[in-house]
């Protein structure tokens, strides 16, 4: 009985024949709460990247170590539509979990989790497109050039301009 309590609020799962096992279901429980849909809204979920991401670089702009930032262009150069759609997608998510993990804010990075389903469908659906994936590498390199200059200001207009460009992708593509 209290492993079937347990598996009521998500923290065990119980599979027939295989066993139980311990379950972080924190983020789908969060957005079942919040009335979360798998085909939400993308313009709701970039309003929300939207208040995330600028607070973020509100958090971090001056920040970041040298080993962070060298992280960073790692992942910026991996952002190149020739290296595919999978590394597309990777590096764009990696960059975006590793500012929100600078931080140090456990909240945060637990948002980054609840987020991480809508952001990859989102990013399947565009960087399939050259234009898109050269635009978000673009994108990207401005912010962390902001990043490397620890220039507010900058942060907070690259991380707009960046949203800006995929909302109007999303519009564009009609998604």
């Amino acid at each position: 009985e209290g492993m079937r309590i347990l598996a009521a609020y998500g923290l065990v799962e119980i599979r027939q024949g295989e066993g139980t096992f311990i379950t972080d279901q924190t983020a789908e429980q969060f957005f079942e709460i919040i009335g979360y849909m798998p085909n939400a809204n993308f313009h709701s979920f970039i309003e929300l990247r939207r208040v995330v991401e600028t607070g973020t670089m509100m958090l971090i702009y001056n920040k970041l170590s040298p080993k962070v930032l060298s992280e960073l262009q790692a992942l910026v150069d991996q952002l190149d539509y020739k290296n595919g759609l999978e590394a597309c997608v990777q590096a764009d998510r990696a960059f975006h979990k590793l500012l929100l993990t600078c931080t140090g804010n456990p909240l945060l990075i637990q948002i980054e989790r609840m987020i991480y389903r809508m952001r990859s469908e989102l990013l399947y659906k565009i960087m399939c497109y050259s234009d898109i994936a050269e635009a978000a590498h673009v994108a990207h390199q401005a912010i962390l050039d902001a990043l490397k200059a620890q220039d507010k200001i900058r942060c907070l207009e690259a991380t707009t301009a960046h949203l800006d460009e995929v909302t109007g992708n999303i519009i564009r593509l009609n998604i």
